[in-house]
C-alpha cells in the first residue's frame, strides 16, 4: 500500500510593483512601505468600490486616484494573491485585470497612481521600468 502526502515545497513569488517615477511609487517610499493590511485596503472591494486616492493614506502623498491592476483570473498568481491579501468573505476590488503583462506594465506607466502586482519572473523581465513595492508581513519584518 502507497500512502500519498502533498507537501508544500514553494509559494509563489509574488512582486507587487509601481512605474519607477510614478506619483504611486514617491507615495510608497513616503509611507515607508505597505503591509498586508495596506494591501488589503488597495486590492479588496471591503470598502464598496469607492475611489480613493494616494492623498488618503498620506497628507504627503500626491492627490491622485489609486488605481490596481493584476493578472486575469486565468492566471495562478491571481488566486495566490487574494489568498494572502483578501480576508474571508471579500473580492477584488474592481480593476484592471489583464492577462497579458505587457499590457499590464503599460497601464503601470500610463496612470502615475497605478499599482500591480506579478509573478517575479514577469516583474524581474521589466525591472527597467518597475519599481518593487517593499511589503512588510505580519511580524513586523
Amino acid at each position: 500500500s502507497v500512502t500519498v502526502t502533498q507537501l508544500p515545497v514553494a509559494l509563489d513569488g509574488i512582486t507587487v510593483a509601481t512605474a519607477k517615477g510614478s506619483a504611486a511609487e514617491e507615495c510608497i517610499g513616503i509611507l515607508g512601505g505597505l503591509d498586508v493590511m495596506f494591501l488589503n485596503f488597495i486590492f479588496s472591494d471591503s470598502l464598496g468600490g469607492l475611489e480613493f486616492m494616494w492623498s488618503d493614506l498620506s497628507t504627503d502623498c500626491a492627490a491622485v486616484p489609486i488605481k490596481v491592476t493584476g493578472p486575469d483570473n486565468s492566471h495562478g498568481t491571481n488566486e495566490f494573491f487574494g489568498d494572502v491579501v483578501l480576508n474571508s468573505g471579500e473580492s477584488f476590488s474592481p480593476f484592471y485585470h489583464e492577462a497579458e503583462v505587457e499590457e499590464r506594465v503599460q497601464y503601470l506607466k500610463d496612470n502615475t497612481g497605478a499599482i500591480g502586482y506579478f509573478g517575479y519572473v514577469a516583474y524581474d523581465s521589466n525591472i527597467d521600468v518597475l519599481s518593487a513595492v517593499p511589503i512588510e508581513n505580519d511580524s513586523g519584518a
